[in-house]
């Protein structure tokens, strides 16, 4: 497994966090000029704890989906599901990825624009 500079323990969550909520503006904003929309398929490469993936699962809704991929299996396993959290994920090794990455797959059912 690749080594992250900065790690990927829980105090690298947190900061991450913490950064994509400083930037979720710009991103969302960024995403609605890109024409990213409902029903529509995202890739999320270096996707890291899923912050960013999550906003992208709700511009996509139900009737789309998201792609998420990542060489940490922490940062996979972050995406899980969790109480709270509406969505189903599943992990799968290679997907054609380097050696020691991993992939998941959301299938996002009734996740609302608020969460």
């Amino acid at each position: 497994m690749p080594t992250y500079v900065l790690g990927t323990h829980d105090a690298e969550l947190q900061r991450l966090g913490f950064q994509a909520q400083v930037w979720r503006a710009r991103a969302l904003a960024l995403f609605e000029r890109a024409g990213f929309g409902q029903g529509q398929r995202l890739l999320d490469v270096g996707c890291g704890p899923g912050y960013v993936t999550l906003d992208l699962a709700r511009i996509a809704t139900s009737s789309g989906e998201v792609l998420a991929v990542d060489a940490s299996e922490r940062y996979i396993e972050h995406c899980r599901p969790s109480p709270g959290r509406p969505s189903s994920l599943a992990s799968r090794p290679g997907w054609g990825m380097p050696s020691g990455s991993s992939w998941m797959r959301p299938a996002w059912t009734g996740l609302s624009s608020a969460g």
